[in-house]
């Protein structure tokens, strides 16, 4: 069953394998169409070669039998030893001078006449050789020529009459190899066919198995060709299905446990001041924690929102010219508090001898630098300084940096940074913000049609740049 299904015409190996075989058939059949009319001519000029050699050797024995006074039941005798001679089939017809028929020799032919008419011909000195059929359908070769000697015998008529079998041999050899050839071949086809498309039914199992929600599962690559390369692109898939799908996972626990915690605090803060467990002199302080907490959470179900609308392409973005510089300032002064919160500078580099303005989504560039800001005080340790550097860059670009003086991250672990959620050392930040600024700052710059670069070194910091297009005023 599992045969007959794989030789189905609807499947790959059922198409590769019939269709090898039609175009090996149909090769087959010209080129043994081809080599039988080169043989079939061939055949008759050998045949034309026999006839002439004949002649010469009939017309030598003929002089030597007339010299020596042979009887015509000894000629007749020389010419049939001579007529079936190497598997020749041949017949020889003597006329005298006037037409009449002297006797014939060779192999004996029953179902063929001597046309009255060609040994008229012959006689007049005309020498004939053609090709035709005879009673039995069997083709023949034909020679007539005149006999010049003193004695009776004035012309010749040779039938040579094996030339079909000549041919059926010929094709009989030629039938025998393309069925050996075509079956060695289909042989070939089916190991090359299966070995192509195993890998494609493995693919195929593993393909159900990743939609079933197993992601372990690949591919085996055994070969460097296209089916192996895309097998190697097939597994590449899965690990990033498996890679999604953990991040997928990392970010259920995590927006749960960014929404489980400060509500439990919540929960708590409330049942002591219900309770009165919280003195009144302390209420206010505990109430601007609660507040604290619910402005949080409500940002980050703001940017979760906003992330999933960027993702899904639903978020518009309005470019128009504005100066940079001066945004870039008032951001700076509006994080001034949780810059003193933190203990930590920022300094603010630029040319100041000129604005420089960018064409962009005023509100959505305003949320990138406050993202990065966000980040590098999040990852510089107190008393430190926070470079902010603007630049024009052939007076068609403004590039603006953000670098802190932190622990940076490892180079193996800057792929990861986009990630929602993801933290690269926990212990070593003041977990502050949401945990998906960045997945937002790189999702806001592809909508501009830039992307966010980052560089880092263990130990001595992290930079992160971003192009826009300058509107020349």
């Amino acid at each position: 069953m599992k045969f007959k299904k794989r030789f189905k015409s609807t499947t790959i190996f059922g198409k590769l394998f019939f269709t090898f075989i039609a175009i090996i058939l149909i090769s087959f059949l010209l080129f043994t169409t081809i080599s039988y009319f080169m043989f079939k001519k061939d055949i008759t000029a050998r045949h034309t070669q026999y006839i002439n050699e004949y002649i010469g050797d009939v017309q030598d024995v003929m002089n030597k039998a007339n010299q020596a006074g042979w009887s015509e039941e000894m000629k007749k005798s020389t010419f049939d030893l001579i007529g079936s001679g190497q598997g020749q089939n041949i017949t020889y017809y003597f006329y005298g001078e006037n037409g009449q028929f002297l006797y014939k020799a060779g192999i004996k032919l029953n179902d063929f006449q001597v046309n009255k008419d060609m040994v008229k011909k012959v006689l007049k000195g005309q020498e004939i050789r053609t090709t035709f059929k005879m009673q039995n359908h069997k083709r023949a070769s034909l020679v007539g020529i005149p006999i010049e000697n003193s004695h009776r015998e004035k012309a010749m008529i040779i039938v040579v009459h094996n030339v079909d079998q000549d041919l059926r041999n010929v094709s009989l050899l030629l039938l025998i190899a393309v069925i050996a050839t075509v079956l060695v071949i289909a042989t070939m086809i089916f190991i090359i066919s299966k070995k192509i498309t195993t890998p494609l039914k493995n693919m195929s199992k593993v393909a159900r198995s990743l939609a079933e929600g197993d992601f372990e599962q690949r591919v085996k690559v055994k070969s460097k060709d296209e089916i192996g390369e895309l097998a190697e692109t097939f597994n590449f898939m899965a690990r990033e299905l498996a890679g999604v799908e953990k991040m997928r996972r990392d970010f259920v626990a995590n927006v749960s446990h960014d929404l489980r915690t400060p509500l439990t605090s919540l929960h708590g803060f409330l049942t002591a001041l219900l309770d009165g467990t919280i003195p009144k002199k302390k209420e206010q302080h505990y109430i601007k924690i609660m507040k604290e907490q619910t402005e949080r959470q409500i940002k980050l179900v703001a940017d979760l929102l906003d992330l999933a609308r960027m993702e899904s392409k639903q978020l518009e973005i309005y470019p128009s010219d504005f100066n940079l510089s001066e945004e870039v300032r008032l951001m700076i002064g509006r994080m001034d508090p949780e810059l003193t919160k933190s203990k930590v500078e920022i300094q603010f580099i630029t040319d100041e001898t000129r604005e420089i303005h960018a064409f962009a989504d005023r509100d959505q560039i305003d949320r990138v630098i406050i993202n990065l800001i966000q980040n590098a005080i999040q990852f510089s340790p107190e008393n430190s300084t926070i470079e902010v550097i603007l630049v024009s860059i052939a007076d068609d670009f403004a590039q603006l940096t953000v670098k802190d003086f932190g622990p940076g991250i490892k180079k193996e672990n800057l792929k990861y940074i986009w990630q929602r959620f993801y933290k690269e050392d926990e212990a070593r930040t003041k977990q502050v913000g949401t945990g998906i600024g960045l997945s937002i700052v790189k999702e806001i710059l592809e909508l501009h049609h830039t992307t966010i670069q980052v560089d880092s070194e263990k130990g001595k910091g992290t930079s992160f740049w971003f192009t826009l297009p300058i509107k020349k005023i």
